[in-house]
């Protein structure tokens, strides 16, 4: 199954089922919007909670985003519930894969989260997070350009490269088992600036190492 993202593919890959939570389903869901919700959202391959649908594998969403969540229920997506990531209690689990999206750097306790999200695994079951990567050349550039204004997102609160994200864990009682960047640059979208950046990028991805081409990175994590 192709989406049209590369961070959602690298995520599927890595989703074992049969039972998947998916946390932050409605901050995927952004490009509702306050317009009419298009047919068909429950497969979009835009929206990680319907590519996951979509797989096959029994999935469950939660968000803080209460309207949301609220409007994703009236289209018939019944398995996803308001909830707060820091304070994950779902009597559905345990899960087979928590998947957590570009949602960690928003969280004031996201070892917390982790937590949580161990609790409520399956037996060899893991954790599946993607977070902004803040050595690729993209933040890196920005950062010098907007200092003191590093953070593309006013509602980011964190940076997680691979060191921090391993002794995090560790002090969770997880471990990370795999790491990659992530080409996540979307090049319809943003300023003239952005997307010429981003054809620059592409143009020398092959002599680019991942590390600075990758925007996102890829982890998963397992209990120790």
């Amino acid at each position: 199954m192709t989406t049209t993202s590369e961070r959602y593919d690298a995520t599927l890959a890595e989703v074992r089922g049969p039972k998947v939570l998916d946390v932050g389903v409605a901050g995927q869901a952004d490009f509702m919007g306050d317009a009419t919700v298009r047919d068909g959202l429950a497969d979009d391959p835009g929206w990680m909670h319907g590519v996951l649908r979509k797989a096959g594998f029994d999935t469950y969403g939660v968000d803080i985003d209460g309207q949301t969540i609220k409007r994703l229920r009236a289209l018939g997506i019944d398995n996803v519930f308001e909830q707060s990531a820091e304070e994950l209690e779902r009597p559905e689990g345990p899960f087979d894969t928590i998947v957590a999206g570009e949602i960690i750097e928003h969280l004031a306790n996201p070892g917390m989260f982790l937590v949580r999200a161990r609790q409520h695994l399956a037996p060899g079951g893991r954790i599946v997070v993607t977070t902004p990567n803040p050595f690729s050349l993209l933040y890196m550039l920005r950062s010098m350009m907007k200092w003191p204004k590093t953070s593309p997102n006013p509602e980011h609160v964190a940076w997680f490269c691979p060191g921090t994200m391993a002794l995090l864990a560790e002090r969770c009682g997880l471990v990370v088992v795999k790491m990659r960047p992530i080409d996540d640059h979307e090049q319809e979208f943003g300023t003239r600036l952005y997307r010429t950046f981003v054809r620059i990028l592409r143009t020398l991805g092959r002599v680019l190492p991942d590390r600075l081409r990758g925007n996102s990175i890829l982890y998963v994590l397992v209990p120790e």
